[in-house]
């Protein structure tokens, strides 16, 4: 039987907001969150609100092309759990960046290589004043610590360079 109701009914909880949505409730409920979002983070809301997320969505997370919901709707499989696992990373990553804990891999270079000429002026310096020896022990503890990095990077292989 049709409804007789001339409006739409209220939204009265972020579950069935989610749901009409078609997101996950994590990423509704961190949507909320979000200082730009058009509607407050507690119900209840006006039906009109389903339209308003998913304009002001679309234009602020336009790379969610809705592969997450699907892949969040799915059952368990590796292939699932693999790409929770990454999701995962990802946050943590962004996270990481936005408390200031991670830099930019271009400034992190930047850093190294001014680093490494500040090391190869007081090696010179070193080598002037004291000869040969005191560069072949820097040069050769130098050497272990790259080794060292090696070793430790191919003991943890999910770490880029």
């Amino acid at each position: 039987m049709t409804s007789l109701r001339t409006e739409p009914e209220q939204i009265t909880s972020q579950r069935e907001l989610a749901r009409q949505l078609g997101w996950p409730g994590t990423t509704l409920r961190g949507r909320l969150t979000d200082s730009g979002c058009p509607i407050p983070r507690r119900g209840p809301w006006p039906t009109w609100v389903v339209d308003a997320l998913q304009k002001w969505a679309a234009l602020r997370y336009p790379e969610d092309d809705g592969d997450d919901a699907a892949m969040a709707a799915g059952g368990p499989s590796p292939a699932l759990e693999r790409w929770r696992r990454a999701r995962a990373t990802l946050a943590e990553l962004e996270v990481g960046q936005k408390r200031g804990q991670l830099l930019p891999r271009d400034q992190v270079r930047e850093l190294h290589s001014r680093m490494a000429g500040v090391l190869r002026s007081a090696i010179d310096r070193l080598q002037r004043e004291f000869g040969d020896g005191a560069f072949e022990a820097i040069d050769e503890a130098l050497m272990s610590a790259q080794q060292m990095l090696e070793r430790w990077l191919e003991d943890h292989p999910e770490t880029e360079s």
